[in-house]
């Protein structure tokens, strides 16, 4: 049996040179997805620890821009003790103040994804 570092010292080179393969320029989170699934049964046969880090911290993370965390501190503020998940009353209410004016908005949108996902924001009806 081989020491978990060495697995280590193996498979980064190898998920390295993997990701330069699929995307040269950058990790967008659909390239993460294609190298996730490409290398699925030989990093994750191989290498479990690191396959399962690769998941938890690549593929299946959540980004929070600014905006989203300054949202949530406002929602967090104005609950005022009464818990979570909060009304979209209360999420429009903490919304950042660019976003009020507008009709459509694909970050306000993309906020309210996120934070319905993190159970912090129920679903308008």
């Amino acid at each position: 049996m081989n020491p978990p570092w060495l697995s280590l010292l193996i498979a980064v080179p190898l998920l390295g040179g993997l990701a330069v393969a699929v995307l040269p320029r950058a990790w967008s989170g659909l390239a993460v997805r294609r190298v996730a699934m490409a290398g699925q049964g030989i990093v994750g046969a191989l290498f479990p620890a690191v396959w399962g880090a690769l998941l938890d911290y690549r593929v299946e993370a959540m980004r929070l821009t600014r905006l989203d965390r300054e949202v949530i501190g406002r929602l967090v503020a104005q609950s005022a003790g009464r818990g979570f998940p909060a009304s979209h009353d209360a999420f429009l209410a903490a919304q950042d103040p660019s976003w009020a004016e507008l009709a459509r908005s694909r970050e306000r949108d993309e906020c309210l994804d996120k934070l319905v996902a993190l159970g912090l924001v129920t679903r308008p009806t």
